[in-house]
């Protein structure tokens, strides 16, 4: 949250319900991401390939930052433009 709170802020994020909804959705992504990483050390010996371990976790972040964007941009943007075009007919 040390990130993703200022980072929403200077995003334009600065309601309260729209900071709520970051750390929510924070929440929810942060455990998976954790657990995921877990696992892959489980399975793979990161220390014999550091590269390997750095590009997996880059990754795994960036999918991350994508799930969260999708989930903050919420319903008003994905259904205005169908509300937009049934007006036009």
């Amino acid at each position: 949250m040390a990130v993703e709170v200022p980072v929403a802020f200077a995003l334009g994020l600065r309601t309260r319900l729209a900071v709520l909804a970051v750390v929510c959705v924070n929440l929810v992504t942060n455990p998976v991401l954790n657990l995921l990483s877990y696992a892959g050390t489980r399975l793979w010996d990161w220390r014999t390939s550091v590269v390997t371990a750095t590009l997996l976790l880059v990754g795994a972040e960036a999918v991350v930052v994508v799930v969260e964007w999708a989930c903050l941009r919420g319903p008003s943007e994905t259904t205005a433009g169908a509300s937009s075009s049934s007006r036009s007919r």
